[in-house]
């Protein structure tokens, strides 16, 4: 299994239109997603998520009006001070909120440990997704074998097995 975090941003990057490619390739087949499901559950069993971090170095994931409340009781302070000191307005999505970031990652990223982790909101709680992967988030599933060591040999590993040559 490739851990190395350079080497994984490198071979991610270069291999972007071919996991594109891939994933229609998965798309259509008659076993679907499934084998990536498959891998993607035996390389998260292999790898702590939390040894490595790096997800959260690149990822600005949404936070919901529920999930400042539940960083706000956790940090013991209310829901318009953590909404006002660690989101900012998600400008794909009006009147929604993203964790802020900065030149290290999520501001809740301490090392590779994520200092709300109890009260994490979902999209990272559900990452990197090991369970049945919805159609429509396999594509972006794809995108993150860049930052991701269990996406990555997931990915590569299914590709192997399943003798695909892009």
């Amino acid at each position: 299994m490739l851990t190395d975090l350079v080497q994984i941003r490198q071979l991610g990057l270069e291999k972007v239109n071919e996991n594109i490619e891939f994933h229609r390739h998965l798309a259509a087949s008659k076993e679907g997603f499934r084998p990536i499901e498959n891998l993607t559950g035996e390389f998260a069993q292999q790898m702590n998520c939390v040894s490595c971090g790096n997800c959260c170095r690149w990822a600005t994931p949404p936070a919901s009006g529920r999930e400042i409340a539940a960083i706000a009781k956790y940090f013991g302070m209310t829901a318009r001070e953590v909404r006002e000191k660690y989101t900012w307005p998600d400008d794909e999505r009006p009147g929604r909120r993203k964790l802020r970031s900065n030149k290290d990652g999520c501001v809740f990223l301490s090392g590779t440990l994520c200092l709300v982790y109890p009260a994490r909101p979902h999209g990272c709680h559900a990452f990197p997704p090991i369970r049945k992967l919805k159609k429509s988030f396999v594509r972006e599933f794809c995108r993150w074998a860049s930052l991701c060591p269990i996406v990555y040999n997931a990915i590569e590993t299914c590709k192997e097995r399943l003798e695909y040559r892009g």
